[in-house]
């Protein structure tokens, strides 16, 4: 089943690039591409072959204490490629699921889903070029901790990632 995908506006909008975090206007272009692949894949609602899992568990399922607030703001993260051709064969899922056996990589897709009870959207908060695996939150710059929390006004927050066609005039 398709999910939609939304970008948090100060991800689109955003002009920050680290390591740790880059916003979308600061991503290259292999790295736009592997998110354009992501966003695709999922609202055709194919599966996915990296890692994708909440980001306050352990691939073993138990708590790490000290994400607790990614656990209340219910944050994932998938591993988006490029993945090493050495690791094969793997198992692909849907965003939907928890997927510990798939691919791993550097650059992660950090979001969190809207309706958490259906999820069917999600928002991206964020892009890491290089995973740093569980960043502390209220690290100093941690987007994660910083766009991941309540959404009080949700359509002042979001940007479409594939803009409906009944939106063109």
């Amino acid at each position: 089943m398709p999910a939609k995908v939304f970008y948090h506006v100060d991800f689109y909008n955003g002009g920050w690039r680290c390591n740790k975090f880059s916003d979308f206007g600061k991503l290259t272009t292999s790295e736009a591409f592997k998110l354009a692949e992501f966003v695709t894949t999922v609202e055709d609602g194919e599966p996915l072959p990296g890692k994708n899992k909440e980001s306050w568990l352990r691939d073993d399922g138990t708590e790490i204490p000290e994400r607790i607030g990614y656990r209340s703001n219910k944050l994932w993260h998938y591993h988006a490629g490029p993945y090493s051709e050495a690791i094969d064969p793997i198992r692909s899922d849907l965003i939907r699921n928890r997927n510990v056996d798939g691919h791993c990589s550097g650059p992660v897709v950090h979001y969190k889903w809207l309706d958490p009870s259906v999820k069917s959207e999600l928002l991206i908060l964020a892009f890491s070029p290089q995973h740093t695996p569980f960043p502390v939150p209220r690290n100093d710059p941690n987007h994660l901790d910083q766009r991941g929390g309540i959404l009080l006004n949700k359509k002042s927050k979001i940007v479409e990632a594939t803009p409906s066609t009944e939106d063109v005039d």
